[in-house]
């Protein structure tokens, strides 16, 4: 693989104790062998190439052999040559092997410093990213979560104002019209037809008593129709009669496969006695498919 090739590097900070001073460490990244994946970006793998990958694993060896030679001078000079206190200069020996111990470990975390910065920048980068990804999906979510509360809001209104009525026409349909966009005049006025203004919710409710006594087909002025569709559809957006049928599924409890022809309620089937030793049933499915008994 050429040098300049991108990969996704491993990385795992470690380090050695010293022989000086408890609890202080040398700290390098241990650069794996194994293969990065794209979802570890921000959590020990980063982004760099062939080369970055054999220089930092270059520069740890060196600092640890540094480290680790470094120890092993210190540990001859403090452990087994103990007899050096009672010895003339033994006690300068000493505070000699703890300078040299200390220089040369400075002069090899000086030289690796560099690659310790590089390696922990880009660890942050890609934190930095992964927070930069999370929250502009998050801003994805909250618009489209703020735009279905916005239909929700407007379907909601449309349904509650009070401006539907109906007229039975010759044939057994309904005829349905706005009373805020010029009512039709009745010329059978024995003509079934609602008494006041109603909300989508009560016009509903008039379809359903009118079904029970055989009337099932649907009439809409087509006015009265665009101005629903008008309401309910999302702002700057050409209104059609999607947005009228999306509405009217959307508000009324019974299920609307088409909003010219009333649906019958579903038949109600009592539950039949089980016993104890039946086992529950899987699923609450109906028999028709679908969840729910409905109206």
């Amino acid at each position: 693989m050429p040098e300049d090739a991108q990969v996704l590097i491993k990385t795992t900070l470690v380090g050695i104790g010293s022989r000086l001073h408890d609890g202080q460490y040398f700290s390098y990244y241990s650069i794996d062998l194994l293969p990065g994946y794209d979802e570890e970006l921000g959590y020990g793998t980063v982004r760099g190439t062939e080369a970055d990958k054999q220089a930092w694993r270059s520069a740890a060896a060196e600092y640890m052999d540094v480290i680790a030679a470094a120890n092993v001078a210190l540990w001859k000079v403090l452990y087994r040559s103990r007899w050096r206190h009672h010895v003339p200069g033994g006690r300068g020996r000493i505070q000699s092997a703890k300078r040299r111990y200390h220089e040369d470990t400075q002069t090899a975390r000086l030289a690796y410093q560099p690659v310790l910065d590089e390696i922990a920048r880009r660890h942050q980068a890609e934190v930095d990213e992964l927070r930069r990804q999370f929250l502009a999906e998050q801003a994805v979510r909250d618009a489209e979560l703020a735009e279905i509360r916005e239909q929700e809001r407007r379907y909601r209104s449309l349904a509650d104002e009070p401006v539907w009525g109906w007229i039975v026409t010759p044939g057994d349909k309904v005829w349905v019209f706005r009373y805020d966009l010029a009512p039709p005049e009745v010329s059978d006025r024995n003509a079934r037809r609602s008494d006041e203004p109603r909300t989508a919710f009560e016009l509903e409710q008039d379809f359903w008593e009118l079904e029970e006594s055989g009337i099932s087909q649907v009439e809409w002025d087509r006015a009265a129709r665009l101005a629903a569709a008008r309401a309910a559809a999302p702002p700057e957006t050409t209104a059609t009669e999607v947005d009228f049928h999306l509405w009217w599924v959307a508000v009324t409890r019974r299920i609307w496969y088409d909003p010219n022809t009333i649906p019958a309620p579903r038949p109600y089937r009592p539950a039949r006695p089980r016993s104890t030793s039946e086992p529950e049933p899987e699923s609450p499915r109906s028999s028709d498919g679908t969840y729910g008994r409905g109206d």
